[in-house]
């Protein structure tokens, strides 16, 4: 049975490179997010036509570069949350209608990359994810680029535990994160996060290696700000689909992808509608929070639907995967340490797949203490 072909190698979840970042976890975790521009062209009200930051508050320009520090930026821009919150009392007719419409996001606001792609006359092309303002053709011609109808035959399922042997995990330095961010702490305090019997999580999880065409069952993949971090470090989604940023608890998040140009910032404010965040190509970018540096997620864009990521227990599942001969590929993007395992899946049925990884402290802080070398060095630099 011939191979997917948009399914990468055994052994592509650590080598292959694909634009705009590679997939070396260890190269591009010496990334440093850069300082952005000052407050005014990055936060922007949550609605079309509202006032720029400088124009909400009242605040002089030159008074504004003369203390653009960091904790200004974090300060300003909370306070524009609700500068953007005010409005005018509603009319009688727009308060009815507020009253007999259930709420929905503004039609026009602007969102973290280009809005969602509106659905347009596709119906003779096979479905696809449509959570990016990219045309359905376009996203095709990379998921699906031998034109195939959505694959509809009998499928199995593969489940299984990721298990980490060798070192426990360094220990990572938290003086960057806030005593009150408890969660963040836990979540970035250690080199990998393992939970019972060294099971392991954030651990990318992928089948390869099947014929057909498998489209996304949905338009975006959520991602949870609370106590201060990201839900997960390592996200995975197909391409064509969008990243939904939602905030649950009463911080403020400031979500950005590096890899691809930002032009411009907004936030993800407690109880408002999810924000969502477009990567534009496949390939693997990195989430951060511009108001806590240290919250990072990778982000693999991938061009099959057929991935997990596992949690704290090591487990993972992964359905509608076309019988026959496949690939189990497992990367940890932040020490990246890769296995695989070639199985049979069987229609109707589920198959078991236990994998390992190992992991060598020693050469992990060799690594890590030449990243922080790095980017101590980078931030002098742009120290003002």
């Amino acid at each position: 049975m011939s191979r997917n072909p948009m399914s990468p190698k055994p052994t592509a979840l650590k080598a292959m490179a694909l634009s705009p970042m590679t997939l070396n976890p260890k190269v591009e975790s010496s990334r440093t997010p850069q300082r952005g521009p000052s407050l005014k062209p990055l936060y922007r009200c949550a609605a079309p036509g509202s006032a720029t930051a400088t124009e909400a508050l009242g605040w002089d320009p030159k008074r504004w570069a003369r203390s653009a520090w960091r904790l200004g930026q974090v300060a300003g821009a909370l306070l524009l949350v609700s500068a953007c919150e005010r409005k005018a009392e509603p009319t009688e007719t727009e308060a009815t209608t507020t009253e007999t419409q259930p709420a929905t996001p503004d039609a026009g606001a602007p969102t973290a990359g280009p809005p969602p792609q509106e659905a347009a006359d596709d119906g003779d092309l096979p479905p696809v994810a449509r959570g990016v303002s990219l045309p359905a053709r376009d996203v095709l011609a990379v998921v699906n680029p031998k034109h195939r109808p959505a694959y509809d035959g009998p499928t199995g399922k593969v489940r299984g535990h990721v298990t980490m042997t060798g070192d426990p995990p360094s220990a990572m330095p938290v003086h960057e994160i806030p005593a009150e961010c408890a969660g963040a702490r836990e979540m970035f305090g250690v080199a990998y996060r393992q939970g019972m019997n060294r099971r392991v999580a954030d651990v990318l999880v992928a089948v390869t290696g099947y014929d057909g065409y498998v489209p996304p069952l949905s338009d975006a993949v959520v991602v949870e700000g609370r106590d201060c971090a990201w839900s997960t470090r390592t996200v995975a989604l197909t391409y064509g689909q969008r990243i939904d940023v939602v905030s649950k608890d009463r911080n403020t998040y400031v979500p950005e992808l590096l890899g691809q140009p930002w032009p411009v910032q907004l936030l993800a404010t407690p109880g408002r509608a999810p924000l969502p965040v477009s990567p534009l190509k496949v390939g693997q970018y990195m989430l951060i929070d511009a108001m806590r540096l240290y919250s990072k997620a990778d982000v693999y864009v991938l061009a099959y639907p057929t991935a997990a990521v596992t949690g704290l227990d090591g487990s993972f599942e992964i359905d509608r995967i076309p019988p026959g001969k496949v690939t189990v590929n497992a990367l940890l993007p932040i020490t990246g340490a890769v296995t695989e395992q070639s199985i049979t899946v069987e229609a109707g049925k589920t198959t078991e797949v236990e994998l390992t990884l190992s992991f060598d402290a020693a050469a992990f802080d060799a690594e890590a203490s030449k990243r922080a070398e790095a980017e101590e060095k980078l931030r002098s630099r742009k120290t003002p």
